[in-house]
């Protein structure tokens, strides 16, 4: 959305609603990242099946647990539930 329609609308008082706008964003960055990671081309579908957690561990904050959790390209996997519960 442009700062003119952004202004119409606010001016308006018209509700503004980015939520799809975000998440798809959100979404896309998230597939850049496990791109990245992984080394391997990743598609929107499997992105959306996937079990991913992408939250920081819980963990000490030592040396040896910070140097564990870094990433490495080409060392992750995305699988998707599907695959995870026929195992």
């Amino acid at each position: 959305m442009d700062d003119a329609r952004l202004e119409q609308l606010v001016v308006a008082g018209r509700q503004i609603n980015e939520a799809q706008n975000v998440a798809e964003s959100t979404l896309a960055a998230i597939m850049a990242r496990t791109s990245a990671y992984t080394g391997k081309e990743v598609t929107w579908d499997e992105m959306m099946k996937s079990d991913v957690v992408l939250n920081a561990p819980d963990y000490e904050l030592t040396e040896a647990n910070i140097r564990a959790h870094i990433p490495v390209p080409g060392s992750e996997k995305v699988e998707s539930k599907k695959k995870k519960n026929a195992q």
